[in-house]
């Protein structure tokens, strides 16, 4: 991974701090608790606590998803949390009618 893709990440890579010290109340958290829990974790804090909406969400994901990736290639992560998760994205028009029919 080249430095400049690393460099994208730091948005996320401060929103996991922020989840693994508000959460977890560590200042680290040990690789082996990256799991499905974590993931569900990380969207819970970034869309309730952050107010971030869903492809926000998804770009953080993604983000996250390619270290994740790195990590299992390196030999530092069994698998990939994320190897079986889909988060679809909400596009503009389908924003506009939900938003419409929860006005009704």
């Amino acid at each position: 991974m080249d430095q400049s893709t690393i460099n994208k990440f730091g948005s996320t890579i401060k929103h996991v701090k922020e989840l693994v010290k508000w959460k977890y109340r560590l200042s680290e958290l040990p690789v082996r608790q990256l799991n499905y829990e974590f993931i569900s974790n990380f969207e819970f804090y970034l869309k309730s606590e952050k107010n971030i909406g869903n492809n926000i969400v998804e770009k953080h994901f993604n983000s996250l998803n390619r270290v994740l990736k790195e990590m299992v290639k390196q030999g530092m992560l069994r698998s990939n949390p994320f190897a079986n998760l889909k988060i679809r994205r909400i596009t503009p028009i389908e924003l506009f009618y939900l938003r419409k029919s929860c006005k009704r």
